[in-house]
């Protein structure tokens, strides 16, 4: 369960980032009252509002970005490779030179708050520590730092128990420390942090293929719940029934050749002929449909939704850019509704996502909202390219206060400002004189 982020010297952001998922007082006493949430002072739902070019999708990309060094950065690269998915401020060469800061404070799934720091360059990692609340006292694990020589080195705290001199001795210096020794596996204090960092932050991807294949896998592996998120989507009225699997049926020469190979399915290897069909009632009864007759939104919600049943049944985060993008306005209004509630998410799993549509923070008074004021941010980016951060409630908002039509009237900022229709018609009659002459 993530409770706090923070970030500096990221793509956009080239100052200090500071995200936060914990409740305001007022209202995490409210929750306390009527949820059997273990922990409703943190908030399962986010929703991040700004124009386009403003921030947004950088910030889901950074929370991705964490998971990905911790989950990838021992296994995928050699000593003298640079550190991917790293992306100073390149409009400001200090920025451009400067490490990378992150912190990430959350609970792991044995229930402790764990608070992980690290500061990296596109070389090396110059700084890693990770602290773990047992009481309300912080327990260093352990930390990382360069030396006055330049050269790594690393101390533990007496609390952690188990290998980590070996883990140390083969973590290279562009590897995180925790990377190393989650991945062994050989190390139990460090797992519940790793596996939380690792796969418990879960960014929904923009590219349909990659959300089929997804599915299919989902289908083949875990039958039982591919078969709940078929009626998910049924029910959410997108024409469809269901979805099932199909395996196509080939010939044994057709298998022998392709035995060993795979065969190739919407550009992927594929061990067998399998595929997906989407069931559509007409006319005559039900008839089965590949991908490639469904529409970009049926793909897209069919790969939310996945990730979502996913998330709702473990726990962990769901990262989502544009929610709104492939979603009826309604269908978001109940797709965040399945986190904002106990019946649907007991787990407390969490949702964090972009969006442009006002209609979730549209209401006067608390009575009917999704979105409360303490789970909205603003992301604006200023002239000289520096994207921020701000929750809704830095702006001391009412407790009635309409939070979208004030938004769109420009109260707090993090507005677009298109001057298409001032400029394009002189624009246009320069471009008719020129042609004329």
């Amino acid at each position: 369960m993530l409770l706090n982020f923070s970030l500096s010297n990221y793509r956009s952001f080239a100052d200090t980032l500071q995200f936060s998922m914990l409740r305001s007082a007022s209202h995490a006493a409210e929750q306390s009252d009527r949820t059997p949430w273990q922990n409703p002072e943190v908030s399962t739902v986010s929703a991040i509002y700004g124009p386009n070019a403003s921030g947004k999708s950088n910030f889901l990309d950074a929370l991705s970005v964490v998971s990905q060094l911790v989950r990838r950065s021992y296994r995928e690269r050699d000593a003298y490779s640079v550190i991917q998915y790293l992306e100073p401020f390149l409009l400001d060469e200090k920025s451009a030179q400067s490490p990378t800061d992150v912190l990430i404070e959350f609970i792991a799934q044995d229930g402790v708050r764990y608070e992980y720091t690290f500061s990296l360059t596109k070389e090396k990692v110059l700084a890693e520590e990770l602290v773990a609340y047992y009481t309300h006292q912080p327990t260093r694990l352990f930390w990382r730092f360069v030396d006055e020589e330049g050269k790594q080195d690393i101390r533990f705290g007496a609390s952690l128990k188990g290998p980590k001199q070996q883990p140390w001795s083969i973590t290279q210096d562009n590897a995180l420390f925790l990377s190393v020794a989650g991945g062994l596996g050989k190390n139990e204090e460090l797992r519940w942090p790793y596996l939380f960092l690792a796969y418990g932050l879960n960014k929904c991807s923009s590219n349909l293929h990659w959300g089929l294949r997804r599915a299919v896998t989902m289908a083949r592996r875990q039958p039982a719940e591919f078969a709940k998120l078929s009626k998910m989507m049924g029910l959410a009225d997108f024409g469809i029934e269901g979805v099932e699997l199909r395996r196509d049926e080939v010939n044994q020469d057709e298998e022998d050749a392709s035995e060993g190979e795979g065969l190739f399915w919407n550009g992927f290897r594929q061990r067998d002929r399998t595929n997906l069909v989407f069931l559509h009632r007409g006319p005559s009864g039900v008839v089965e449909l590949p991908p490639s007759r469904e529409s970009d939104g049926t793909l897209s919600a069919l790969d939310l939704f996945s990730r979502a049943f996913s998330v709702l049944e473990d726990g962990g985060v769901l990262i989502v850019d544009e929610l709104d993008m492939s979603l009826h306005p309604t269908l978001v209004r109940e797709f965040v509704s399945l986190f904002a509630e106990p019946e649907t998410n007991p787990l407390q799993a969490q949702l964090i996502f972009t969006t442009h549509d006002v209609s979730l923070i549209t209401v006067s008074g608390e009575s009917g909202r999704v979105v409360d004021r303490d789970q909205v941010w603003f992301c604006e980016k200023d002239a000289c390219g520096r994207s921020e951060l701000i929750p809704a409630t830095s702006y001391s908002p009412r407790k009635e206060e309409n939070l979208g039509r004030n938004y769109l009237n420009g109260i707090y900022g993090a507005l677009p400002h298109p001057m298409l229709q001032s400029e394009l018609p002189s624009m246009l009659s320069a471009h008719k004189r020129s042609a004329d002459e």
